[in-house]
């Protein structure tokens, strides 16, 4: 005879099982391996058996929208199964209520605090880390466990981490709400059906993927490069010859113009000089890079080409076609940086003995938002922006863009 459970992955057997004995948890979770749908069934579980009233708050609208379509689909199910028991029941459904013939009801609500207070039930905070506002939507929403009137209220509070701040970050390290980690690999190792390696290679940054599949709260601001993994990429010699590439960041009075010389020997590109041009005018700038681009023959040049550096970008790439030009932009730049850290980290990237460019590389700046956005920057000195950084990091992407992305190798 079948269970109502059995739609249930290993995993989510367990948290339906912590549900019915705890009114507080909390689960830290993947994305892509179910963790919505595991709170719905508990959400739709309890209305039928339990005649509970649930409160659903999510991210936004869409994702508000796909929460409640799953707890209606649930509902189906579970009046389908329950069709000629003692638990049978009909129920009727709009836009966002669902209400149950013995009373109970789920409300997909906005995650705005000026329209969330005033009610009284069961709470589910999907994705919370990514809630806007979100310690201001938990006081809105902290009354409606509280009140004394009917049973005792359940709180469930399901996300993937979003950095070392917000209020499910708070939740997770200082409350007593019982909790649960469900990882990808833990999911996977127990019989859920995905291509590890076909997820990773979707995934631009490394430390997204340890964020949102392998649960890690990621430091809200950190040096994307370490010092130790700096000095340990540090070469005794560079090859004479070999393929060419280049990455030019642009800059004129604050900031500099820096050019990036890579060479790659036997699959290792390594960082052979970097040029600076300080207070020279764009003529001055382009002749010169004219100049060294004639000389290197390089396979492939990418220059920044946002903001004052556009027009001499154009102009380099209309004189020669491996040139290309680069508008920064959050992914490409998160990219151009997770390739740098994936070449220092496996050994294919190796850099001169230079302490202003480890200094430099050092100030790449990964910052985690509010929102979980991932962001790459770095402040402003008398040194510059970065610009040797960023232009290494330019020519690391010209010579690596069009090959598949590769990552760390992962513990499983």
């Amino acid at each position: 005879m079948k269970k109502l459970t059995d739609i249930l992955l290993p995993w989510q057997f367990r948290l339906f099982k912590a549900f019915q004995t705890n009114n507080r948890l909390i689960t830290l979770c993947s994305r892509q391996i179910g963790k919505s749908f595991s709170a719905a069934f508990n959400c739709v579980y309890d209305c039928v058996v339990n005649g509970a009233t649930w409160s659903l708050v999510s991210t936004g609208q869409r994702a508000a929208d796909e929460l409640f379509k799953k707890c209606v689909l649930l509902t189906k199910y579970f009046e389908g199964m329950l069709r000629g028991t003692p638990f049978h029941f009909s129920y009727t459904y709009n836009a966002s209520t669902i209400k149950f013939s013995n009373g109970a009801e789920i409300v997909s609500l906005p995650n705005n605090p000026d329209t969330l207070r005033g009610r009284s039930s069961s709470l589910l905070f999907d994705e919370f880390a990514f809630i806007d506002n979100s310690s201001e939507v938990w006081q809105a929403c902290i009354p409606f466990l509280t009140s004394p009137f009917g049973a005792e209220k359940k709180l469930q509070i399901i996300s993937t981490p979003a950095g070392q701040s917000g209020k499910f970050y708070e939740l997770w390290t200082k409350s007593d709400y019982f909790k649960t980690k469900v990882t990808l690999l833990d999911a996977v190792n127990e019989g859920f059906n995905v291509d590890v390696d076909e997820i990773r290679k979707t995934v631009i940054d490394e430390d997204i993927f340890a964020s949102e599949y392998l649960c890690e709260f990621l430091d809200n601001d950190v040096s994307l490069f370490s010092y130790d993994l700096l000095r340990g990429s540090v070469y005794e010699t560079c090859p004479m010859t070999g393929k060419v590439w280049i990455g030019i960041d642009i800059g004129r009075t604050h900031d500099k113009t820096s050019i990036a010389i890579l060479i790659e020997k036997d699959g290792i590109l390594y960082v052979k000089a970097v040029e600076s041009l300080a207070n020279k005018d764009f003529d001055y700038q382009e002749k010169y890079i004219a100049n060294l681009i004639k000389s290197l023959n390089p396979v492939r040049v990418y220059i920044d080409a946002t903001g004052i550096g556009a027009m001499l970008a154009e102009n380099i790439h209309k004189k020669f076609s491996q040139a290309s030009e680069i508008k920064f932009n959050n992914g490409n730049k998160q990219e151009m940086f997770n390739l740098t850290k994936v070449g220092l980290s496996n050994g294919t990237l190796k850099l001169p003995n230079d302490t202003f460019l480890i200094d430099d590389l050092h100030k790449i700046r990964r910052i985690v938002s509010t929102s979980g956005a991932l962001t790459y920057s770095a402040k402003s000195d008398e040194t510059g922006h970065a610009d040797d950084a960023t232009a290494v990091a330019l020519g690391v992407y010209a010579a690596r863009k069009r090959k598949a992305t590769t990552f760390l190798p992962i513990s499983i």
